[in-house]
């Protein structure tokens, strides 16, 4: 393998992501298809042991205000965040470096599965971007307050979107046509998910239809429809991320103080992890971890005991995105203190 193979490799290896030389995951495959080396080796890293504080494999330094949105770009070699600075970045994951930016403001964007477009949400609006070229292609004009939430369907075309209007609105993004709006919030839409089979939705929220403190829901809706099919119990507080478990069946939302698991058939809460400061939630692509903020720092949660596995510091503020590579092995973070980092979640 030359220097340039193992640059390839590298970067690839970082996401979990496929490269020229056949590297899948965390194990280098040859052509027939046989297992090779692990290619994870190559990045040398230590695993810390339970509960233990973990440094950051690399950091993406270049934004001058808060990082709020992070998607890794299919292939795992480079990464997108959008940020308060009026831009949107494309990162090299071996060097760290910014490849493009893009001029956008905004606190939510996705990234198609085919890794060709980039959709950015703010003020009212969600941009489509071409990432090879740096194209704007199309503006929607989505909603009449500003987009808070952003999430794309498995096949991605159609997109979901929160704002702070109070609604939900599906859209076609090779059309930019709005197919539906879901209402029933009383307050700000601060996140969406979309469920692995593209059929159903969650969406969180900061309601005020209660009281002036707010009702926090946590609703679960039908796309093909757009009724609403569960209001989940247990809501302590305001509503910052929520997602769907790889199988579909369990629902994860965080909030102020706020980090549960649900059953999406019945309803009911079947873990509360208790952490205050929530505003990001991912589940590893198996389903048995989740990742949350405390607010600077990241927890690696065990999904079926609740237990902690692994805390990473690193961040000085609020982080405010994360991503799980598709493997799990690692993870992307988005903070306040503006900037991106990497973390190793193998165990």
């Amino acid at each position: 393998m030359n220097g340039g193979e193992r640059r390839q490799n590298r970067r690839a290896v970082l996401l979990g992501g496929a490269s020229a030389s056949f590297s899948i995951g965390l194990v280098a495959m040859s052509a027939n298809g046989a297992a090779g080396t692990p290619a994870f080796a190559e990045l040398k890293l230590a695993r810390p042991g339970p509960d233990s504080s973990s440094s950051a494999i690399q950091t993406f330094s270049g934004h001058t205000d808060n990082v709020n949105s992070v998607a890794i770009v299919p292939g795992g070699r480079t990464v997108l965040s959008c940020s308060s600075d009026g831009t949107l970045k494309l990162w090299d994951v071996a060097t760290g470096e910014a490849i493009r930016s893009f001029t956008g403001w905004g606190y939510a964007l996705a990234c198609a599965p085919d890794g060709r477009t980039a959709l950015l949400a703010g003020d009212g609006g969600i941009s489509v971007f071409d990432l090879a070229s740096g194209d704007h292609i199309r503006s929607l004009d989505a909603h009449k307050d500003s987009v808070r939430a952003l999430a794309l369907a498995p096949d991605g075309r159609t997109a979901l979107s929160g704002s702070d209007d109070h609604t939900l609105k599906l859209w076609d993004i090779g059309t930019g046509e709005q197919l539906r709006a879901f209402a029933g919030h009383g307050y700000s839409v601060r996140g969406v998910a979309i469920s692995p089979d593209g059929r159903t939705a969650l969406s969180g929220s900061w309601d005020v239809s209660i009281s002036p403190l707010g009702d926090k829901t946590l609703k679960l809706w039908d796309i093909a429809t757009g009724r609403e099919i569960h209001d989940f119990s247990g809501i302590s507080d305001w509503i910052w991320g929520v997602a769907f478990s790889p199988n579909g069946r369990v629902a994860l939302a965080g909030g102020d103080r706020l980090l549960k698991l649900w059953d999406i058939a019945t309803g009911k809460m079947i873990r509360d992890l208790r952490v205050r400061g929530v505003h990001a939630v991912a589940f590893s692509s198996d389903g048995r971890r989740v990742l949350a903020n405390d607010s600077e720092k990241i927890i690696l949660f065990d999904a079926a005991t609740g237990e902690v596995i692994r805390t990473f510091t690193g961040h000085s503020r609020n982080v405010s995105s994360l991503a799980f590579a598709p493997d799990g092995r690692t993870a992307l973070s988005a903070s306040w203190d503006h900037t991106l980092k990497l973390w190793n979640t193998d165990v």
